[in-house]
């Protein structure tokens, strides 16, 4: 099987989808239309309907399949779940973060609920076994309408209010520059103004980091999943490189982890990643108290 030749089929209500075909320079997957996927492969997919209904759950089947048409049958465990599913509006303020259940036969079901009329990109993130990462940015339409991509401003200062809690990302800006490594640490304090430090591992991680470039079409190249730094100062993508060929590792980066937030500033994560490129970006970061998860979201210019 030619892992680089994946393609992702998305199903909607139990219908099948269709392969996109290119039309010169304006493919459907240029073109963003309702259906066209882009992956970091070289493989398109459909989605067949492309219309949905706003602020309404509904079942959806992603179909993975390889270059020759065939099902794709093994995945293997990232950060405990075989698929990430991370919907955005394309203007990005809204977002979710979903796991698919995996049912055979290539087929993954989710419920989405895509909130008001518009535009929308799910970004499915999965790990085929003895292959490579995928992601494969799916072009949802809810209702009529398109979702206007309205340049964001860069939040200052960095602190938002999340539940009952405030997280503060500190930003070194001397540190932020496309292609170079980035430090990220956010600082969780409760209602008091003291450090939380009572965070549970979320899949098996102290934290997620989603982070997507605003873009007039987003595709697969605009998304970043990052994990936190474990106790060695190593960043969870190596973490998670040694998790894609040792899945029974995953437990134990977890307890790294709590490891390593124990030896740094009580209340703090930190993450480390790359930006692509210049632009404007949204993150957003997620962590577990409680039982409860926490999502604070920022902008911010690189």
């Amino acid at each position: 099987m030619s892992i680089r030749k994946l393609a992702v089929l998305l199903v909607l209500g139990g219908m099948a989808a269709i392969p996109a075909l290119a039309h010169g320079p304006h493919s459907l997957e240029s073109m963003a239309m309702p259906g066209a996927t882009k992956t970091t492969s070289s493989s398109r997919a459909t989605v067949s309907p492309a219309q949905l209904k706003p602020g309404k759950p509904q079942a959806m089947l992603i179909f993975v399949r390889d270059g020759r048409g065939r099902p794709v049958e093994r995945f293997a465990l990232q950060h405990e779940k075989l698929m990430h599913l991370i919907v955005v509006s394309d203007d990005l303020t809204f977002f979710d973060h979903l796991h698919p259940q995996y049912v055979g036969g290539g087929r993954f079901r989710v419920t989405a609920n895509l909130p008001a009329s518009g535009s929308y990109t799910a970004f499915a993130d999965y790990l085929p076994q003895g292959g490579s990462p995928q992601v494969s940015a799916l072009h949802l339409q809810a209702g009529s309408g398109s979702t206007a991509s309205v340049p964001l401003t860069p939040d200052s200062p960095l602190s938002k209010r999340a539940g009952d809690l405030t997280v503060t990302l500190k930003l070194d800006s001397g540190s932020i520059a496309p292609g170079r490594q980035t430090p990220l640490t956010f600082f969780i304090k409760d209602g008091n103004g003291n450090p939380v430090t009572d965070l549970q591992p979320y899949l098996g991680a102290m934290g997620h980091l989603v982070v997507i470039r605003q873009s007039p079409v987003l595709t697969a190249a605009d998304y970043l999943h990052a994990h936190p730094e474990d106790q060695g100062g190593h960043s969870m993508g190596a973490m998670a490189e040694m998790h894609h060929t040792h899945g029974e590792r995953q437990q134990m980066a977890g307890m790294d982890q709590m490891a390593a937030s124990q030896k740094a500033e009580p209340g703090s994560v930190s993450f480390k990643t790359v930006f692509p490129g210049p632009g404007t970006y949204r993150l957003w970061a997620q962590f577990q108290r409680n039982g409860k998860i926490i999502t604070a979201d920022y902008t911010i210019a690189v």
